[in-house]
């Protein structure tokens, strides 16, 4: 497992699914392309954190490995702070004029 503290990268969250009380598996978007291996946890819950669309910025997250799927990386997030709220970002992406 390999932490990183040094960057905070701005992710868009394209999809979630609550996985446990205290877990969410979400996809992420960093601009270029799309991690479909994302796992919160209990500190990462935010209010409307993980809507679709919505910005947030991985605080604190670690990877991990899955060494007999080929290697699959794994985002393990454990704090995060929401940017944008979802349906604020959509409607920005189609009417940036109006904002």
């Amino acid at each position: 497992e390999e932490k990183n503290t040094s960057l905070k990268p701005y992710v868009q969250v394209v999809g979630a699914k609550v996985l446990s009380e205290n877990r969410s598996r979400i996809v992420i978007w960093d601009g270029t392309s799309i991690c479909q291996h994302c796992i919160t946890g209990t500190e990462a819950h935010t209010e409307g954190a993980f809507e679709k669309y919505s910005v947030i910025r991985l605080d604190e997250y670690s990877l991990s490995g899955l060494p007999k799927k080929d290697n699959i990386q794994i985002i393990l997030v454990n704090k995060i702070t929401l940017m944008a709220k979802g349906l604020f970002c959509r409607f920005h992406a189609i009417f940036p004029s109006l904002i």
